[in-house]
């Protein structure tokens, strides 16, 4: 349940943040999408502990976090490049 209810305001979190037009909006658009992303870390991570079962919990929890891990600092490699990408475009029209 808790992880239907982060989707959910993460997504909301995204379109209000994508047509947020002033300061206030903004911060509230921000805390939206900070609020459900961190219910849908702790609901994936509680998920991803109960599927193999007691065994391989430890297992799981290393899984889970190496794939945050990278998929946080893969996005953000990205990210940059996407950054640069479009600084060079203005920089030399």
């Amino acid at each position: 349940m808790l992880l239907r209810w982060g989707l959910a305001a993460t997504v909301l979190g995204l379109i209000a943040l994508a047509t947020a037009a002033g300061p206030l909006p903004l911060v509230l658009a921000t805390a939206l999408l900070g609020g459900g992303f961190g219910l849908v870390q702790n609901a994936s991570f509680l998920r991803m502990l109960g599927a193999p079962g007691p065994n391989l919990a430890s297992a799981a929890s290393t899984l889970w976090s190496v794939a945050y891990d990278a998929g946080l600092g893969l996005g953000a490699v990205l990210f940059g490049l996407m950054a640069i990408s479009f600084a060079r475009a203005k920089r030399f029209a």
